[in-house]
């Protein structure tokens, strides 16, 4: 949690995404206004408001190439469908899912990404 007050993840990425279009996958989208709807304090429904303002949402649309991969444990449908949205686009996929993308990689495919650390939702805090 402190990692998140004293570094926030916005402020990490800012220079990488400035100026670009940020979208996200469906499939994302509904994950995390699920999890947020559940765990968020009063100001981190500011922060989300204001985060989810500024994406737009796209449908699942893979690319043909991530999903030419066979589906695996190591390789979820559902990673490949997020993962190969953001390839169809060739935009940068910001994730903490690097399990995923080193199992791709082993297949010889690269994918454009920006690692990112888990975070916490951390509640009421200014």
């Amino acid at each position: 949690m402190n990692s998140e007050i004293q570094n926030q993840i916005h402020e990490e990425l800012a220079g990488v995404i400035s100026g670009k279009i940020r979208i996200i996958c469906e499939i994302v989208h509904s994950e995390f206004e699920e999890l947020i709807s559940m765990c968020r304090g009063p100001n981190e429904i500011s922060r989300d408001d204001h985060f989810l303002k500024i994406l737009k949402v796209v449908p699942g649309c893979p690319s043909t190439r991530l999903m030419s991969l066979p589906s695996t444990r190591k390789l979820a449908l559902k990673n490949m469908v997020v993962f190969g949205t953001g390839d169809y686009w060739h935009a940068l996929n910001i994730t903490a899912n690097m399990a995923f993308v080193r199992a791709v990689s082993q297949t010889g495919m690269p994918l454009f990404v920006i690692e990112h650390r888990l975070r916490v939702l951390i509640g009421d805090w200014h």
